[in-house]
């Protein structure tokens, strides 16, 4: 959702990559807090708070096909103590990234995919301004 209209779901914030690592740069990871304990919801770096500005300590580990834009592939859903150990896996997740950019088109095809479409996720999640 956040790719496709600039909007941050409610469990969703703060977007980026790991600009301070050039390997990670390299291979276009991302990471993207998300809420997903109750304690979450609460904390003042989230609540009452837009999209790009909520932060929490966990993180989904992502990476956008490097050749075939319409292609994610969600490599970790980092927690507890997401900002204390993301570093320590990076090399692990350079690694994955570098997989999925090697497949081609028709071994993406093959790989089991999700979407809004098929999940019925628009109806159920409320989006809010960046």
């Amino acid at each position: 959702m956040y790719h496709d209209t600039g909007k941050y779901p409610d469990f969703l914030g703060h977007a980026g990559g790991f600009e301070e690592n050039p390997r990670a740069k390299d291979s276009q990871l991302h990471k993207i807090h998300i809420a997903l304990y109750a304690k979450d919801w609460s904390l003042s770096t989230w609540r009452n708070r837009n999209g790009y500005n909520r932060c929490c300590d966990n993180f989904i580990i992502y990476v956008r096909h490097f050749f075939e834009d319409n292609y994610f592939c969600i490599l970790d859903i980092l927690t507890p103590d997401a900002h204390k150990t993301v570093n320590t896996r990076l090399a692990t997740y350079i690694d994955m990234a570098e997989n999925f950019h090697s497949l081609s088109q028709h071994k993406l095809d093959q790989l089991t995919a999700y979407n809004a479409n098929n999940i019925g996720i628009t109806k159920t999640i409320k989006l809010t301004p960046p």
